[in-house]
């Protein structure tokens, strides 16, 4: 045996031990894909239960293989691959008969063998191992993998709204915060800044807050956010029936948070207030007051869909701010009642320093005509002198008649209300108080001219005009030295900084103000000017009627620059439009 033989011994021996005792299924095909023959741990593999119907057994009609395989291997390429090996067409294309069924996962080797001296494919060898369990592994492996990775993105998602909802309700406490430092505002301003508040925390783009009426059944159209105020054409404080409102008012009628993430094509859509803007999200909470709803507050078009964290911002902010509303309400009526009674308390002390003083006066001087009556009511001699006690003695008692007056109604003032006006004809009132100066001062001369320059002189007022009338023609006659007083009241219209006003003055010829009182005589109490000769009790009593007409009183003299030559009282008050 040569040596070329002798390598072909070893070989085909070594092919054989190698082929039959691999533990890897092998199998042999001819170059024209006909089987050979296979080893043992191939039968075992498929289950092959006669190995002579393998015999003739085609590698190329291999259902398994796909057909751009096939080509390759004709080509002479070896080719690897991966098969889900079906029992289930072995048995329906009636390849062999097998014990096996169901599928098992395959990798599979398949080498063309050619000749080396001519190239040309003599053998197909092919190499199966079984990886049914590797893959399942892998699969377990990489459905581990995905589970974890989901976790992984879920707790990941799950900490990113942790943080956002952490930021949004720091966010919530400092807006809070600066609500219960707010300092010196109307409620109308703590609703506006409170509602651009949620339009903000919420990331929404308008708001709106209305009030619920007592009995439940209006809508008080209350505040819009700058955004909707820019656009929306509906107008504001008037009350929507609760039965005619559309789904933005489910919060009420539900008595909970309601969301409307697709506005336009919610399903039982009512009524809206004419002009409103467009929704194409929605959401609103009711504002409850114990069990009672007081408010609803809504918030719309989103960028995203409104989520429950959303509401629950909203509820847990709307909670707070009505509960700091509440308490700065009560604490405004108690600074309110504060002021209310402290101001009393100033009024007691003012009209017991008026009594003592005044009243005082009149009596005394009531007390010493009484005495002096006493000694001349026998004595028929003096029936003149007795006469004129009893005329004094009526003079004072007028006097504190008419200051009890007075009192009552400057007690009275602060309870008049600008909406209790009426309209009043200015000259009609001059024409009473001067019909009452005169009856009051028959004794003296008073030349009284009137100079009306307007044909209509309506403004609104109330009776208490006549007193400021009566109240400055008397001081105007009784602190008068001259023989002949002489009063001009002049009536006419100005126009100051685009307001028309009805101006009126009262012209003396009277002892004149002092320039350093002129400022001061309206805000003096009484007991300050007890020892001048002007009393300033009358005076205050003026100014603050003309305050509640919303005019102006102030003094000048009658020859500018000095005061003896008398006195110009000049009221403006406001043209009736």
């Amino acid at each position: 045996m040569n040596k070329t033989e002798l390598n072909e011994e070893i070989s085909s021996q070594l092919f054989e031990t190698i082929f039959y005792d691999s533990p890897i299924a092998i199998e042999l095909y001819d170059v024209d894909g006909k089987l050979i023959e296979v080893n043992k741990t191939c039968i075992d593999l498929f289950g092959v239960l006669d190995t002579l119907e393998l015999k003739g057994f085609e590698l190329f009609k291999d259902p398994n293989i796909p057909l751009e395989e096939i080509t390759k291997l004709k080509h002479g390429k070896t080719i690897r691959y991966k098969s889900d090996f079906d029992f289930e067409k072995v048995k329906n294309y009636k390849l062999y008969k097998t014990s096996k069924s169901g599928t098992i996962n395959l990798d599979i080797m398949i080498t063309p063998l050619s000749l080396e001296s001519k190239g040309l494919i003599k053998y197909y060898l092919v190499q199966i191992q079984d990886i049914t369990n590797q893959t399942q592994i892998e699969s377990e492996l990489r459905k581990l993998n995905e589970d974890l990775e989901l976790r992984i993105r879920e707790r990941t998602q799950d900490l990113v709204k942790s943080e956002e909802e952490i930021k949004l309700n720091e966010e919530r406490l400092i807006t809070l915060l600066k609500l219960s430092e707010l300092q010196n505002i109307s409620r109308k301003e703590f609703i506006a800044f409170s509602l651009e508040e949620c339009v903000r925390l919420t990331k929404s783009e308008v708001g709106y807050f209305d009030f619920i009426s007592d009995d439940q059944k209006y809508i008080h159209i209350y505040a819009f956010s700058k955004k909707v105020l820019e656009k929306c054409k509906v107008e504001q404080n008037f009350h929507y029936p609760v039965e005619e409102a559309g789904i933005w008012a489910d919060c009420f009628r539900l008595r909970k948070p309601v969301v409307h993430n697709d506005y336009p094509n919610a399903p039982n859509k009512k009524g809206m207030p004419d002009g409103h803007i467009h929704l194409k999200r929605h959401m609103s909470v009711p504002v409850f007051d114990g069990e009672k709803i007081v408010a609803i507050i809504g918030v719309g078009n989103k960028e995203e869909p409104y989520i429950e964290t959303d509401v629950k911002q909203l509820m847990i902010f709307m909670d707070n701010m009505w509960r700091i509303l509440k308490q700065k309400q009560s604490e405004i009526k108690l600074k309110y009642s504060e002021s209310k009674y402290r101001r009393a308390y100033k009024q007691v002390n003012f009209y017991k320093d008026l009594f003592s003083h005044e009243i005082g006066n009149i009596i005394q001087a009531i007390n010493g005509l009484s005495e002096s009556y006493k000694y001349c009511n026998n004595d028929y001699d003096n029936i003149a002198k007795v006469d004129d006690l009893i005329e004094r003695i009526q003079k004072n008692t007028n006097n504190a008649i008419e200051l009890i007056n007075k009192v009552r109604k400057l007690s009275h003032l602060e309870e008049i209300k600008i909406v209790s006006l009426e309209d009043v004809d200015v000259s009609k009132i001059l024409h009473d108080a001067i019909k009452y100066v005169r009856n009051r001062f028959k004794d003296k001369i008073v030349v009284l001219r009137v100079e009306i320059a307007i044909e209509s002189n309506i403004i609104r007022a109330n009776e208490l005009l006549v007193d400021v009338f009566e109240n400055i023609l008397h001081n105007a006659v009784k602190f008068n030295n001259n023989s002949k007083i002489e009063i001009i009241v002049k009536i006419s219209k100005i126009i100051i900084n685009d307001k028309k006003w009805i101006m009126i003055q009262f012209i003396d010829n009277g002892i004149g103000i002092l320039d350093s009182q002129k400022k001061i005589i309206f805000k003096k109490k009484f007991k300050d000017l007890k020892e001048g000769k002007v009393t300033g009790f009358g005076l205050t009593l003026v100014k603050k009627i003309i305050e509640k007409y919303r005019g102006k009183i102030w003094i000048e003299d009658r020859v500018k620059g000095d005061y003896s030559m008398g006195s110009k009282f000049v009221i403006l008050l406001p043209v009736l439009n």
